[in-house]
């Protein structure tokens, strides 16, 4: 066995940085304070130009707007944070009323086209390329569709903005785009470890500092917990079948982990041997019971055509304690717990014993 093979279609041994994984996995999630500052920011700044018009329109066209564009910002205040998809959606369905709107306030000459082309921006600021690509154009043909519709003929006498808009709207898609991915593989470069796929060490600790942040700031006391993982008698592995085989091991093990945990769960190759995974909502039994998933994966896995195992260490992590540094020291002590005790098992950091614990 040199490797598993991903549902996808390529080699599991070597997952693939897609868009949608980054997003999941480290720089592009949808927090709630992200959403909460871009959606407030918006709605107030589209009140305002709004406002301008209202004397000259009417304050009827832009009823429909309105509520539309407080939709988001409630939604944050009042309920959990929302995923990528449904924040996404929202957004197109809001420009879509805009597009209402600018049919009612001059049609193919509305002053409300070029907000149009602005606004796709917004699903480049927090979503992944493609996804970006997919709903700003769904978005865009909602908001001049209704223009086209009830227009037609005021489109057929002016049809300069409309397309003026529609060249501006393709540029900013191909410019976006193109930044977008390249600051996805530059963010690459630095934070994913290139055997294995995995994220590396260099970017837990910030990530680590945005959740704690993010529960603390939102007072939801939302729990966090580690996982750390060290893979049984990993030497022996090189030693016997070779560093090619050892290689094919570690990343047959980072997909059988991956495999475990959900998206939002982030995977971690610490160096070596050594994986850790975050678990944010975690609370130290429920982590254990993940970690136990990953213990009994890999011992019936087979990574890289080989018997091998793995023990592990489970650490929770409270909102009210931000030593990054003490929490690893924690989790490491009920690895080398799991170690000492004939490893292949799982040891929670409330098990440990005194003695065991690092200074």
């Amino acid at each position: 066995m040199t490797g598993r093979r991903d549902p996808r279609g390529g080699s599991a041994s070597s997952p693939a940085l897609d868009d949608d994984r980054l997003l999941n996995d480290e720089r592009y999630a949808v927090t709630r304070p992200l959403q909460w500052m871009q959606s407030s920011a918006s709605s107030v700044i589209l009140a305002a130009y709004l406002a301008v018009a209202v004397p000259t329109h009417g304050w009827i066209p832009f009823l429909l707007v309105g509520v539309a564009a407080l939709t988001s910002p409630l939604s944050l205040l009042l309920g959990k944070p929302i995923s990528e998809n449904v924040y996404a959606v929202g957004q197109t369905v809001w420009m879509g009323s805009l597009g209402v709107a600018a049919a009612m306030t001059g049609g193919a000459d509305s002053f409300l086209l070029p907000l149009c082309v602005a606004y796709a921006l917004i699903f480049f600021s927090l979503l992944s390329p493609g996804k970006a690509v997919r709903f700003s154009v769904v978005g865009f043909l909602l908001c001049v569709l209704p223009i086209i519709v009830l227009d037609w003929e005021g489109l057929l006498r002016s049809p300069w903005l409309l397309l003026s808009c529609c060249v501006g709207f393709i540029t900013i898609v191909l410019v976006a785009r193109a930044m977008a991915v390249g600051e996805i593989a530059q963010r690459s470069q630095a934070t994913i470890d290139p055997l294995t796929g995995l994220l590396n060490r260099r970017s837990l600790s910030d990530r680590v500092a945005q959740l704690t942040e993010q529960a603390r700031v939102m007072g939801d006391g939302t729990s966090l917990a580690l996982v750390t993982g060290d893979i049984d008698h990993f030497k022996q592995v090189n030693d016997t079948h070779g560093h090619q085989r050892g290689d094919d091991v570690l990343r047959d093990v980072a997909y059988l982990i991956r495999k475990t945990v959900r998206r939002f769960e982030l995977v971690y190759r610490m160096g070596g041997e050594e994986f850790l995974v975050l678990l944010p909502g975690h609370d130290l039994a429920e982590a254990g019971r993940v970690a136990e998933r990953i213990r009994a994966a890999v011992e019936h896995g087979q990574p890289g055509g080989v018997d091998v195992t793995i023990s592990l260490g489970v650490v929770e992590f409270g909102v009210d304690r931000s030593d990054l540094h003490s929490l690893l020291a924690r989790a490491d002590a009920a690895l080398y717990t799991a170690k000492r005790e004939g490893r292949n098992r799982v040891v929670l950091a409330s098990d440990v014993t005194p003695p065991a614990v690092l200074p």
